[in-house]
Protein backbone atom coordinates (compact mmCIF):
# COMPACT_ATOMS: atom_id res chain seq x y z
CA UNK A 1 0.00 0.00 0.00
CA UNK A 2 1.41 3.43 -0.94
CA UNK A 3 1.78 6.20 1.60
CA UNK A 4 -0.85 8.27 -0.22
CA UNK A 5 -3.53 5.60 0.22
CA UNK A 6 -5.87 7.01 2.82
CA UNK A 7 -3.71 10.13 3.24
CA UNK A 8 -5.70 13.30 3.88
CA UNK A 9 -4.10 15.81 1.50
CA UNK A 10 -5.34 18.65 3.73
CA UNK A 11 -2.60 17.57 6.13
CA UNK A 12 0.05 18.65 3.63
CA UNK A 13 -0.38 22.31 4.57
CA UNK A 14 -0.03 21.49 8.27
CA UNK A 15 3.03 19.37 7.51
CA UNK A 16 4.58 22.15 5.42
CA UNK A 17 4.18 24.80 8.12
CA UNK A 18 5.28 22.48 10.94
CA UNK A 19 8.46 21.62 9.04
CA UNK A 20 9.18 25.34 8.53
CA UNK A 21 8.51 26.74 11.99
CA UNK A 22 9.18 23.60 14.09
CA UNK A 23 6.65 24.79 16.64
CA UNK A 24 3.08 23.53 17.13
CA UNK A 25 1.61 26.74 18.59
CA UNK A 26 3.23 28.95 15.95
CA UNK A 27 2.07 26.65 13.15
CA UNK A 28 -1.47 26.75 14.53
CA UNK A 29 -1.37 30.56 14.59
CA UNK A 30 -0.15 30.76 10.98
CA UNK A 31 -2.89 28.38 9.75
CA UNK A 32 -5.53 30.00 11.98
CA UNK A 33 -6.49 26.77 13.74
CA UNK A 34 -6.46 25.80 17.42
CA UNK A 35 -3.34 24.42 19.06
CA UNK A 36 -5.20 21.20 19.88
CA UNK A 37 -6.20 20.91 16.23
CA UNK A 38 -2.59 21.27 15.13
CA UNK A 39 -1.50 18.72 17.75
CA UNK A 40 -4.03 16.26 16.31
CA UNK A 41 -2.71 16.91 12.81
CA UNK A 42 0.84 16.25 14.00
CA UNK A 43 -0.31 12.99 15.63
CA UNK A 44 -1.95 11.90 12.36
CA UNK A 45 1.14 12.82 10.35
CA UNK A 46 3.41 10.89 12.71
CA UNK A 47 1.14 7.86 12.44
CA UNK A 48 0.84 7.99 8.66
CA UNK A 49 4.52 8.65 7.99
CA UNK A 50 5.72 6.36 10.79
CA UNK A 51 8.15 9.00 12.02
CA UNK A 52 8.02 11.48 14.95
CA UNK A 53 8.98 14.35 12.58
CA UNK A 54 9.57 16.76 15.51
CA UNK A 55 11.40 15.76 18.68
CA UNK A 56 12.16 17.84 21.74
CA UNK A 57 15.80 18.64 22.49
CA UNK A 58 16.03 20.75 25.62
CA UNK A 59 13.57 23.61 25.23
CA UNK A 60 13.29 23.42 21.45
CA UNK A 61 11.78 21.11 18.85
CA UNK A 62 14.08 19.82 16.10
CA UNK A 63 13.39 17.97 12.86
CA UNK A 64 14.16 14.28 12.45
CA UNK A 65 16.26 13.21 9.43
CA UNK A 66 13.04 12.07 7.72
CA UNK A 67 11.45 15.47 8.32
CA UNK A 68 14.49 17.25 6.87
CA UNK A 69 14.17 15.11 3.72
CA UNK A 70 10.49 16.03 3.42
CA UNK A 71 10.86 19.77 4.05
CA UNK A 72 11.89 20.92 0.58
CA UNK A 73 9.79 18.30 -1.22
CA UNK A 74 6.53 19.22 0.54
CA UNK A 75 7.09 22.97 0.11
CA UNK A 76 7.74 22.61 -3.63
CA UNK A 77 4.76 20.27 -4.01
CA UNK A 78 2.40 22.85 -2.50
CA UNK A 79 3.87 25.62 -4.67
CA UNK A 80 3.29 23.48 -7.77
CA UNK A 81 -0.28 22.69 -6.71
CA UNK A 82 -0.99 26.36 -6.04
CA UNK A 83 0.40 27.34 -9.44
CA UNK A 84 -1.63 24.65 -11.21
CA UNK A 85 -4.85 25.68 -9.48
CA UNK A 86 -4.32 29.40 -10.06
CA UNK A 87 -3.12 29.52 -13.63
CA UNK A 88 -5.56 32.25 -14.64
CA UNK A 89 -4.60 35.71 -15.88
CA UNK A 90 -3.38 37.91 -13.04
CA UNK A 91 -5.20 41.25 -12.94
CA UNK A 92 -3.86 43.43 -10.10
CA UNK A 93 -6.82 45.82 -10.25
CA UNK A 94 -9.17 42.96 -9.28
CA UNK A 95 -6.85 41.09 -6.92
CA UNK A 96 -6.91 41.43 -3.13
CA UNK A 97 -3.28 41.51 -1.99
CA UNK A 98 -1.80 41.95 1.47
CA UNK A 99 1.93 42.13 2.07
CA UNK A 100 3.96 42.31 5.29
CA UNK A 101 7.08 44.31 4.46
CA UNK A 102 10.10 44.76 6.77
CA UNK A 103 11.65 48.14 5.99
CA UNK A 104 13.96 50.76 7.49
CA UNK A 105 12.14 53.93 8.48
CA UNK A 106 13.77 56.00 5.72
CA UNK A 107 12.20 53.85 3.00
CA UNK A 108 8.71 54.53 4.33
CA UNK A 109 9.37 58.26 4.66
CA UNK A 110 11.39 58.94 1.52
CA UNK A 111 10.22 56.40 -1.06
CA UNK A 112 6.92 54.81 -0.12
CA UNK A 113 4.63 57.86 -0.56
CA UNK A 114 5.35 57.99 -4.30
CA UNK A 115 5.55 54.22 -4.73
CA UNK A 116 2.34 53.56 -2.79
CA UNK A 117 0.34 56.00 -4.90
CA UNK A 118 1.40 54.09 -8.03
CA UNK A 119 0.77 50.70 -6.42
CA UNK A 120 -2.73 51.66 -5.23
CA UNK A 121 -3.57 53.14 -8.60
CA UNK A 122 -2.83 49.78 -10.26
CA UNK A 123 -4.13 47.60 -7.41
CA UNK A 124 -6.86 49.42 -5.39
CA UNK A 125 -7.46 46.31 -3.23
CA UNK A 126 -3.82 46.23 -2.08
CA UNK A 127 -2.91 46.59 1.61
CA UNK A 128 0.58 46.75 3.13
CA UNK A 129 1.73 46.31 6.72
CA UNK A 130 5.13 47.86 7.39
CA UNK A 131 7.29 46.09 9.98
CA UNK A 132 10.62 47.04 11.54
CA UNK A 133 13.73 44.95 10.99
CA UNK A 134 14.54 42.42 13.70
CA UNK A 135 16.87 39.42 14.12
CA UNK A 136 13.84 37.23 13.25
CA UNK A 137 13.06 38.93 9.93
CA UNK A 138 14.43 36.16 7.70
CA UNK A 139 12.88 33.45 9.89
CA UNK A 140 9.55 35.21 9.50
CA UNK A 141 10.05 35.24 5.74
CA UNK A 142 10.49 31.47 5.82
CA UNK A 143 7.22 30.84 7.65
CA UNK A 144 5.17 33.44 5.79
CA UNK A 145 4.90 36.22 8.37
CA UNK A 146 7.05 38.56 6.22
CA UNK A 147 6.70 38.79 2.43
CA UNK A 148 9.48 41.24 1.54
CA UNK A 149 12.33 43.00 3.29
CA UNK A 150 14.57 45.92 2.32
CA UNK A 151 18.06 46.60 3.61
CA UNK A 152 21.78 46.21 3.07
CA UNK A 153 23.30 42.91 4.20
CA UNK A 154 26.35 41.05 2.95
CA UNK A 155 25.25 37.49 3.73
CA UNK A 156 21.70 36.12 3.78
CA UNK A 157 20.35 32.65 4.70
CA UNK A 158 19.75 29.89 2.17
CA UNK A 159 16.42 30.25 0.37
CA UNK A 160 16.50 34.06 0.46
CA UNK A 161 16.67 35.86 -2.89
CA UNK A 162 17.66 39.49 -3.45
CA UNK A 163 17.45 42.25 -6.02
CA UNK A 164 19.83 45.21 -5.80
CA UNK A 165 17.98 48.52 -5.84
CA UNK A 166 21.04 50.75 -5.36
CA UNK A 167 24.73 50.00 -5.70
CA UNK A 168 27.04 50.70 -2.78
CA UNK A 169 27.91 54.39 -3.21
CA UNK A 170 28.26 56.12 0.15
CA UNK A 171 28.92 59.68 1.33
CA UNK A 172 29.36 61.47 4.64
CA UNK A 173 26.89 64.08 5.84
CA UNK A 174 27.34 66.90 8.34
CA UNK A 175 25.33 69.88 9.50
CA UNK A 176 25.43 73.00 7.37
CA UNK A 177 28.68 74.96 7.76
CA UNK A 178 30.31 72.44 10.08
CA UNK A 179 33.14 74.36 11.85
CA UNK A 180 35.75 71.65 11.28
CA UNK A 181 34.95 70.96 7.60
CA UNK A 182 35.14 74.41 5.99
CA UNK A 183 37.97 73.24 3.72
CA UNK A 184 36.67 69.75 3.13
CA UNK A 185 36.60 66.32 4.74
CA UNK A 186 39.90 64.47 5.11
CA UNK A 187 40.55 61.08 6.67
CA UNK A 188 42.21 62.77 9.65
CA UNK A 189 39.22 65.06 10.21
CA UNK A 190 36.86 62.11 9.85
CA UNK A 191 38.60 60.01 12.51
CA UNK A 192 38.95 62.99 14.86
CA UNK A 193 35.21 63.74 14.69
CA UNK A 194 32.37 62.11 16.59
CA UNK A 195 29.77 60.06 14.75
CA UNK A 196 26.22 58.76 14.55
CA UNK A 197 25.91 55.07 13.69
CA UNK A 198 22.96 53.01 12.47
CA UNK A 199 22.35 49.90 14.59
CA UNK A 200 23.05 46.69 12.69
CA UNK A 201 20.45 43.92 12.51
CA UNK A 202 22.97 41.40 13.78
CA UNK A 203 26.05 41.57 15.95
CA UNK A 204 29.38 42.56 14.47
CA UNK A 205 31.41 45.56 13.42
CA UNK A 206 30.13 48.12 10.95
CA UNK A 207 32.00 47.83 7.59
CA UNK A 208 33.40 51.33 8.19
CA UNK A 209 34.97 50.28 11.50
CA UNK A 210 36.32 47.11 9.87
CA UNK A 211 38.07 49.23 7.25
CA UNK A 212 39.43 51.73 9.77
CA UNK A 213 40.71 48.95 12.03
CA UNK A 214 42.58 47.45 9.08
CA UNK A 215 44.32 50.81 8.64
CA UNK A 216 45.15 51.02 12.34
CA UNK A 217 42.54 53.75 12.81
CA UNK A 218 39.27 54.13 14.70
CA UNK A 219 36.37 56.55 15.14
CA UNK A 220 34.14 57.54 18.05
CA UNK A 221 30.50 56.57 17.53
CA UNK A 222 28.74 58.42 20.34
CA UNK A 223 25.12 57.93 19.17
CA UNK A 224 23.65 54.72 17.77
CA UNK A 225 20.10 54.51 16.44
CA UNK A 226 18.01 51.89 14.59
CA UNK A 227 16.06 54.78 13.02
CA UNK A 228 17.71 56.24 9.94
CA UNK A 229 15.75 59.48 9.69
CA UNK A 230 16.18 60.18 13.40
CA UNK A 231 19.93 59.82 12.92
CA UNK A 232 19.85 62.26 9.98
CA UNK A 233 17.91 64.75 12.12
CA UNK A 234 20.57 64.49 14.83
CA UNK A 235 23.38 65.15 12.34
CA UNK A 236 21.56 68.19 10.92
CA UNK A 237 21.48 69.79 14.39
CA UNK A 238 24.88 68.76 15.82
CA UNK A 239 28.58 68.46 14.99
CA UNK A 240 28.29 64.68 14.54
CA UNK A 241 28.99 62.99 11.20
CA UNK A 242 27.21 60.09 9.53
CA UNK A 243 27.88 57.85 6.52
CA UNK A 244 24.87 57.02 4.34
CA UNK A 245 24.08 55.90 0.80
CA UNK A 246 24.54 58.75 -1.66
CA UNK A 247 21.05 58.53 -3.18
CA UNK A 248 19.48 58.48 0.26
CA UNK A 249 21.51 61.54 1.24
CA UNK A 250 20.17 63.55 -1.71
CA UNK A 251 16.65 62.30 -1.04
CA UNK A 252 16.89 63.15 2.69
CA UNK A 253 17.95 66.71 1.82
CA UNK A 254 14.32 67.26 0.79
CA UNK A 255 13.47 66.91 4.49
CA UNK A 256 16.57 68.13 6.41
CA UNK A 257 19.31 70.64 5.68
CA UNK A 258 22.86 69.26 5.77
CA UNK A 259 26.07 69.17 3.71
CA UNK A 260 27.22 66.15 1.71
CA UNK A 261 30.92 65.22 1.51
CA UNK A 262 32.78 62.66 -0.56
CA UNK A 263 34.25 59.95 1.66
CA UNK A 264 38.03 60.27 2.02
CA UNK A 265 38.32 56.46 2.00
CA UNK A 266 36.61 53.50 0.30
CA UNK A 267 35.17 50.95 2.74
CA UNK A 268 33.51 47.82 1.37
CA UNK A 269 29.83 48.62 1.93
CA UNK A 270 26.74 46.48 1.15
CA UNK A 271 24.30 47.35 -1.61
CA UNK A 272 20.72 48.29 -0.81
CA UNK A 273 18.57 45.27 -1.69
CA UNK A 274 15.05 43.89 -1.73
CA UNK A 275 14.72 40.37 -0.26
CA UNK A 276 12.13 37.62 -0.62
CA UNK A 277 11.94 33.90 0.11
CA UNK A 278 12.06 30.98 -2.29
CA UNK A 279 8.53 29.99 -1.26
CA UNK A 280 6.93 32.99 -3.06
CA UNK A 281 8.84 32.82 -6.34
CA UNK A 282 5.81 31.41 -8.21
CA UNK A 283 3.24 33.69 -6.59
CA UNK A 284 1.86 36.05 -9.23
CA UNK A 285 0.99 38.72 -6.68
CA UNK A 286 4.53 38.65 -5.26
CA UNK A 287 5.99 38.76 -8.75
CA UNK A 288 3.87 41.81 -9.52
CA UNK A 289 5.02 43.60 -6.36
CA UNK A 290 8.68 42.88 -7.14
CA UNK A 291 8.26 44.24 -10.67
CA UNK A 292 6.76 47.47 -9.36
CA UNK A 293 9.58 48.01 -6.86
CA UNK A 294 12.21 47.28 -9.51
CA UNK A 295 10.88 50.26 -11.46
CA UNK A 296 11.84 52.68 -8.68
Amino acid sequence: MSTLDGFDLNLLQSLNVLLKVQHVSRAAEILNITQSGMSKNLYRLRSKLDDPLLVRVGNTMVLTPRAIELKGVVNQLLLDINTALNDDVFEPENYEMHFNVAVPDFLVQLYMPDLLSKLLESAPKLSINFLTWSPETFTRMEDGRVDFAFGGLGIVPAGIHRHTINDAEYVCISRKDHPNLSTGLTLERYTQSKHVGIALMSEGLNPIDVYLNQQGLSRAVVVTSPLFMSAVAIVAKSNLLMVIHSELAFKAQEVYQFDIHALPFKPEMPNFDMYWHERVKKSKSHQWFKEQVMKI
